[in-house]
């Protein structure tokens, strides 16, 4: 019996860890997308490279970024097919 309730006891302090783990992440993530709304408020209308320049990264980790803020309605993408310009479509208030 104390065995069972250990087994639980352990259960529960797993799953507590896991939830927070996981708001911890959610957290980081809307740290960063803030991070990119802002840059491309600073700096304006702006493509990959220009953003990937601005914040120090590689062009590679923006452009897998500002697909995911785009897919969140975060952004828009202004530009031409070969040649994409982000602009922001909400504000920093309603992160």
């Amino acid at each position: 019996m104390a065995l069972k309730e250990e087994d639980d006891s352990k259960r529960a302090l797993s799953n507590t860890m896991a939830s927070a783990l996981e708001k911890a992440r959610i957290r980081r993530q809307q740290e960063i997308e803030a991070l990119y709304i802002k840059c491309i408020s600073e700096i304006g209308p702006a493509s990959v490279r220009r953003i990937a320049d601005y914040l120090g990264l590689t062009t590679s980790t923006v452009k897998n970024r500002m697909v995911r803020l785009r897919k969140k309605n975060l952004v828009r993408d202004v530009g031409t097919f070969q040649r994409r310009i982000y602009v922001v479509s909400c504000s920093l208030d309603g992160m």
